[in-house]
């Protein structure tokens, strides 16, 4: 038996399998005298699926590769863990300048945190630390000399 090109011929399991390459016909495929469209053989599918997989990989680029973003919260929560000894020590009293100069750092740090200027704010929580403590230190030595606390 000599096949034609597109029959389609029992192999030795009793499945049937093309004894050639099937004629395409615009992604059609002749069985038992009537068209199958074959998946992928397309051309308007063969498109949507490449610009699928484009549209798929870039958005997957810019989600993993621009949103990693660095939150100072450590930095946040040492500023205001600071804040709150100097505050204490009452340094607004005894050191009102270093604790002015604290208080309007630690604000225009909570400002950027919260307009996602995180690098802003970043250094200004790091700012308002090191004033906070120095209020803090400059307080407790303006008590301690002035005789309010003892050693």
């Amino acid at each position: 038996m000599n096949p034609q090109r597109g029959q389609i011929m029992p192999n030795n399991s009793g499945a049937l399998t093309s004894a050639m390459q099937p004629a395409l016909n615009g992604g059609l495929c002749r069985f038992g005298g009537r068209a199958i469209r074959q998946p992928g053989r397309d051309p308007r599918q063969v498109a949507i699926r490449s610009w699928t997989a484009i549209a798929c990989t870039v958005f997957f680029v810019t989600v993993f590769s621009g949103c990693v973003t660095y939150l100072p919260l450590d930095e946040y929560n040492i500023a205001r863990a600071a804040m709150e000894g100097a505050r204490d020590k009452e340094a607004m009293k005894f050191a009102p300048n270093l604790w002015f100069k604290a208080e309007q750092a630690y604000r225009e740090g909570e400002a950027s945190y919260r307009d996602r200027r995180y690098d802003k704010a970043r250094v200004m929580f790091e700012q308002a630390r090191k004033l906070a403590e120095e209020a803090e230190n400059a307080a407790h030595l303006s008590r301690f000399e002035s005789g309010e606390i003892a050693p």
